[in-house]
């Protein structure tokens, strides 16, 4: 095999290996890239934030049952609440920190009295203290970010 031969075979082979080389990196682009691969969880890692949902979700709390203070007797709140959010996926243990929830709304609710939660403004007044409380319960956790708002679906005083 002379010199001119050698330079031949040796161009071939790095060609050859450009060719491949370049289709197997455009063929690995794009199945990583095709939707069906992302969304069924195998590559899942490769995705650095969950893109947001287009609308709201909502992710429902225990119930908390807390005492107030009346003029004559004690009386009995019922609280449903549910958090806001657009990355409902993320709220999965939401519900693992109930008792500091509920650790929260007992503290909002010993400084409150009957005759408080009544009223035109009181209802108002009440969801921005209970949003505020609920948000402090889950101020030292990740949660806290992907929490939107926070939701009074039902309030009963006996």
């Amino acid at each position: 095999m002379n010199k001119k031969q050698f330079l031949s075979l040796f161009a071939t082979c790095v060609v050859t290996s450009a060719l491949v080389s370049g289709g197997t990196v455009a063929g690995a682009m794009w199945y990583l890239n095709s939707p069906s691969t992302l969304s069924d969880g195998q590559f899942s890692f490769l995705e650095s934030e969950p893109k947001p949902s287009a609308g709201p979700k909502f992710h429902a709390l225990d119930n908390v049952i807390v005492s107030v203070r009346g003029k004559k007797q004690t009386h009995f709140v019922m609280l449903e609440l549910a958090l806001e959010t657009r990355h409902i996926e993320r709220l999965e243990f939401a519900n693992d920190y109930m008792p500091k929830v509920r650790h929260a709304m007992l503290n909002l609710f010993s400084q409150k009295r009957y005759e408080d939660l009544h009223g035109a403004d009181a209802l108002d007044q009440l969801q921005r203290e209970v949003k505020a409380s609920v948000m402090t319960a889950y101020a030292d956790t990740q949660l806290n970010r992907d929490i939107d708002d926070v939701l009074l679906t039902k309030f009963v005083i006996q």
